[in-house]
């Protein structure tokens, strides 16, 4: 039971299903309070006959009718759990309804019920029907695939770096997937199907996850040929100082301070002369004034 309260429901469910008719032999009050988590073990790892075996011992409240959909939906049986966690929303227990409302939001998608752009926008709605942090970030991040799908990758990147300021312990699982995203984006067409102002504001807001390979050049001078387009050249600075600051691939450095220093030029920076010393240990060489 201490493993399945870590959730290492593998390391648990062994004890877990040797113990079952013990725990069933419990008094009432102290059974109850240990079934959630049987039930739980037993779906997480898909010993979905134990848990048919034993349904019916289960009390009948919102969180076991909860389980009870999440073992039709795991089992494929979409329609049957939509029902049950439908069932489920008059209840007063916010985690019952917190959980049954996300998930039945996320398979009305899967039953093409919903788009994916409108699920992940209800998502958004009822992110704080329960109140629980990891629950919270599963389902933003949810959200943000579900916008991804949408080609909305605009707000998809948008919600993740927010997810960043809201969770900033879990930032290596948030990265991971702003990771995967940034490249299905750049590895399809749709980043130019964006428009100007939309492909370089991505780039711009997500300059972190732009590969450092050979591939770092070629997205920055996109952007700032975009921002130019736009009439906004000093909207590249920051994202140049920054991927100069951090020097990932040295490399690139002689490129990208000479692109740095032209940007400031068309924006009248008068700091030119200094980014050109700044730079020239970089091998970029300058004569002559901005004038």
């Amino acid at each position: 039971m201490a493993y399945a309260k870590k959730g290492k429901y593998k390391k648990s469910i062994n004890g877990i299903k040797s113990g079952i008719n013990y725990i069933l032999s419990l008094p009432t009050l102290i059974r109850n309070g240990i079934l959630p988590t049987v039930a739980k073990s037993l779906i997480n790892t898909s010993n979905f006959d134990t848990f048919k075996k034993y349904m019916n011992f289960f009390p009948k409240n919102s969180i076991f009718n909860f389980y009870i959909g999440n073992y039709y939906e795991k089992n494929g049986n979409l329609n049957k759990a939509i029902s049950i966690y439908n069932n489920i929303l008059h209840t007063r227990n916010n985690k019952a309804f917190g959980l049954a409302n996300s998930h039945k939001i996320y398979l009305e998608y899967k039953t093409h019920k919903l788009s994916a752009h409108s699920a992940a926008d209800q998502l958004l709605r009822h992110v704080y029907d329960w109140r629980a942090a990891k629950h919270e970030l599963n389902l933003r991040m949810e959200v943000a695939k579900l916008y991804a799908k949408a080609n909305d990758w605009p707000s998809a990147m948008s919600e993740l770096k927010h997810d960043l300021m809201l969770f900033p312990s879990k930032s290596n699982k948030i990265n991971r997937l702003r990771q995967k995203l940034f490249s299905d984006l750049t590895s399809s067409n749709q980043l130019s199907k964006l428009g100007p102002l939309g492909s370089a504001s991505i780039l711009q807001d997500n300059i972190d996850l732009i590969p450092k390979n050979n591939n770092e050049l070629k997205y920055v001078k996109y952007m700032i040929n975009n921002f130019n387009q736009l009439g906004l050249p000093e909207n590249s600075i920051p994202a140049l100082e920054y991927l100069i600051q951090k020097n990932e691939k040295p490399e690139n450095l002689p490129s990208l301070g000479l692109m740095l220093a032209n940007e400031q030029f068309k924006n009248n920076q008068l700091q030119f002369s200094f980014f050109c010393m700044r730079y020239s240990s970089a091998g970029i060489e300058f004569s002559g004034s901005p004038n």
